[in-house]
């Protein structure tokens, strides 16, 4: 309860603490899947990908604890199509929903500041819970078999752009009482939403 009393301060106060907000998601997935972590032991390597940034081993030593021994293990490059799965087939599908978005603010809700931290982190959390649906299971398998991996090709799908905004979308808002344009359909309740009741509400049916 102390985290997550902390992790809501800073959001309120518009600063988001990664380490704070990292730590609560975790807990939270652990109380949620009931996950024993009484016997937990945490590895010592690190399998990064070939980043300029990764590769500064000065600047990972730095602010790696003297208490422990961290093993590098680097991903070679080129194989971002062979063996990452989510660079091939899921981050880009989910960075074009998120332009879809920010370029349909700019153009219609001007006084939105998508930039800041909280509300990117609602958008970003807004988002991936779409892309979380179900109705997506097929197109996330997808990204195994485009990665190379020997598995089942699933049958044909749609991607989530597709659902999300589908032809026809700009109709009535679902909401009571709203008058403005709807712009997408949500992947869990079907239902068409304005970007202030979809975006700025942050829709969670």
């Amino acid at each position: 309860m102390e985290l997550e009393k902390e992790v809501r301060m800073h959001i309120e106060n518009g600063k988001i603490l990664h380490d704070s907000v990292l730590r609560f998601l975790i807990a939270g997935i652990i109380k949620k899947y009931k996950i024993d972590i009484e016997n937990f032991i945490g590895s010592e390597s690190w399998l990064n990908d070939s980043w300029n940034s990764w590769k500064d081993t000065a600047a990972i030593d730095s602010v790696t604890p003297s208490s422990h021994k961290l093993k590098l293990l680097t991903i070679p490059a080129g194989c971002t199509g062979r063996i990452q799965p989510c660079d091939v087939g899921i981050f880009g599908s989910f960075k074009k929903v998120v332009k879809t978005l920010t370029n349909y603010a700019q153009l219609t809700n001007s006084n939105y500041k998508f930039q800041t931290r909280d509300e990117t982190l609602k958008l970003l959390s807004l988002v991936w819970r779409q892309l979380c649906s179900p109705k997506l299971e097929k197109w996330a398998r997808y990204a195994w078999v485009a990665a190379g991996y020997d598995v089942p090709r699933p049958a044909s799908f749609e991607t989530p752009a597709q659902l999300l905004f589908p032809r026809g979308v700009a109709g009535d808002c679902t909401m009571h009482g709203c008058s403005s344009t709807s712009f997408v359909k949500c992947l869990y309740c079907e239902k068409l939403f304005c970007f202030e009741h979809f975006v700025i509400d942050h829709h969670n049916c």
